[in-house]
């Protein structure tokens, strides 16, 4: 039977399309497979009155954006469209409650959340409180990934490398940290709180030194380098002593997944994440279990996952953007520890879980504190206020200072380590 040129072009289509989910479910079983260390009973200290502080809820939800087609956004790279997935995208929601005051916080595995995105959930949820979330108390933070698809940021500037305005990534984002927070708003139950610290000297290195080097000296030496080592972590404990869930900072990028990549990835903090909570929740399915690992950005400014260093992308010689520079059209950026991007991923995520896992496994501190939660909009323009001076740490009340409007300056081109333009624009000009 002859078969027409359409029905050759479906055939195809459903081809490929059987081959890459058997792709996609053979790396996951590998990958689920790969030897990973026991977590030890995690440390409870019970309060000193043996009082709850607090009323917390914790939730997890999919997110996953469309996975083909639709540009990413981190890198500005207009061909670094979707073909797959590699690590799904979670929206993680944590509600905390003392006495008359609740706040919401939330982190999700996309690059940034615009103001509409966040209007649009909490549209959501007051369709089903009422007026108990708002603007003022919904806090919705990306891990800055840069390996999700974009569009959904409804600003013309950060959309236009996307080709624009997706309504199945807006949807898809929206949908996703709304079921998130009506889980942990289901979930809240009594707990106290506790905070730690661990330090993390081998998952990141600062990108651009050279700029660093700017800032006075006695401000630099008040640090042991130029990057902070330090994870932050606020666990949850509930009344029976079991773990509810865990909340951790740490400052790097989440560009262990380079610009050559074209599935959709969580990078090395979705890792982290997935990892903590698959021991924290033995038996259960990604995003299924009870016990939730929020992984935030801290201070990742200049801070880079790829600690192999900077080499240009054909020739392989080192490069730093400054000034040991690339041949023409040749873009110089950093490597991770891995042979690849897939397993850079994987060391820098896993080195990030470790040090929570150490931070977990500590006495804490007890918090017991209020909650209490500031927001408002400012036009910056407007503004006026003291200059601050961060040698001597104090505000100049005598030179007054005011707000502009947003701009770039040149060297915003040149880019960084992690990803640098190819037409050798240097940074600090």
């Amino acid at each position: 039977m002859a078969i027409s040129l359409t029905g050759k072009i479906v055939i195809t289509v459903v081809v490929l399309g059987v081959l890459g989910g058997m792709a996609t479910l053979i790396y996951f079983l590998v990958t689920d497979n790969a030897e990973v260390p026991t977590v030890p009973p995690t440390t409870v200290v019970p309060s000193e009155d043996g009082n709850m502080r607090y009323r917390v809820g914790v939730g997890i939800a999919d997110m996953t954006g469309p996975c083909v087609e639709i540009t990413f956004m981190g890198y500005a790279e207009v061909g670094q469209t979707g073909r797959g997935i590699h690590l799904r995208q979670f929206s993680r929601a944590f509600i905390f409650v003392s006495g008359d005051t609740r706040v919401v916080l939330v982190t999700t595995d996309i690059q940034a959340v615009g103001i509409a995105l966040r209007g649009q959930v909490v549209a959501n949820l007051q369709e089903l409180y009422g007026d108990m979330y708002s603007l003022s108390n919904v806090i919705i933070a990306g891990t800055h990934t840069h390996s999700a698809p974009g569009g959904h940021l409804v600003d013309f500037l950060l959309d236009i490398s996307i080709r624009g305005f997706s309504s199945e990534t807006f949807n898809a984002y929206a949908d996703g940290i709304t079921r998130s927070i009506v889980r942990a708003h289901e979930n809240i139950v009594p707990a106290n709180l506790y905070y730690a610290q661990a330090n993390i000297t081998n998952a990141h290195k600062n990108r651009s030194p050279y700029s660093y080097n700017y800032n006075p000296e006695e401000e630099r030496a008040r640090y042991d380098g130029n990057t902070d080592d330090t994870l932050t972590q606020v666990r949850i404990v509930r009344e029976d002593g079991n773990l509810h869930g865990v909340l951790n900072w740490f400052a790097v990028h989440t560009t262990s997944m380079n610009m050559t990549n074209r599935l959709i990835s969580s990078d090395n903090l979705g890792y982290a994440a997935i990892t903590m909570e698959k021991k924290l929740n033995p038996g259960a399915l990604p995003g299924k279990g009870p016990v939730v690992a929020g992984f935030f950005t801290a201070n990742l400014g200049d801070v880079s996952p790829n600690i192999r260093g900077a080499r240009c992308e054909f020739s392989g010689d080192e490069c730093d953007n400054q000034f040991l520079l690339c041949g023409a059209g040749e873009r110089c950026y950093s490597l991770g520890p891995g042979d690849d991007m897939f397993e850079s991923t994987r060391i820098i995520g896993h080195a990030i879980y470790e040090g929570a896992v150490e931070a977990m496994n500590s006495p804490g501190e007890e918090l017991t504190g209020g909650i209490a939660v500031v927001h408002q909009f400012v036009d910056m323009p407007t503004e006026t206020g003291a200059r601050y001076d961060p040698v001597t740490r104090e505000f100049k009340t005598d030179q007054q200072v005011h707000g502009c409007v947003p701009a770039m300056g040149y060297s915003f081109a040149s880019g960084t380590i992690d990803g640098a333009n190819t037409l050798n624009i240097t940074q600090v000009i």
